[in-house]
């Protein structure tokens, strides 16, 4: 179970011409820039299977949609994110699949 805690910021737009639509999205976007992300229980890796310890591991929220993706160790994340191999290609996960991309 995640628990999310907000850190407010006093960094409201001063433009009196923003309409109010624009002044939420903004405000929506600082609340999801700045959040804090506290783990409670363990998690699994989002790439190898792993589990992960509290007070452990890497969370990484995508930008795009909000997802958030729990990291075992920066070779993970490294592999997922920037990489971007998939768990079944790669030997080392638990989703491996036996004859990689030709068994497909």
């Amino acid at each position: 179970m995640l628990q999310i805690h907000p850190i407010y910021l006093e960094c409201t737009p001063n433009d009196t011409n923003v309409s109010d639509v624009n002044r939420d999205r903004f405000l929506c976007s600082l609340l999801v820039a700045h959040s804090v992300i506290i783990m409670v229980g363990t998690q699994r890796c989002s790439f190898c299977g792993k589990d992960i310890e509290p007070g452990t591991g890497l969370a990484f929220v995508q930008t795009k949609d909000g997802a958030v993706m729990w990291f075992c160790s920066n070779k993970c994340k490294v592999a997922r994110v920037k990489r971007k191999y998939k768990p079944r290609d790669t030997k080392w996960t638990a989703g491996y699949e036996k004859g990689g991309k030709a068994g497909r």
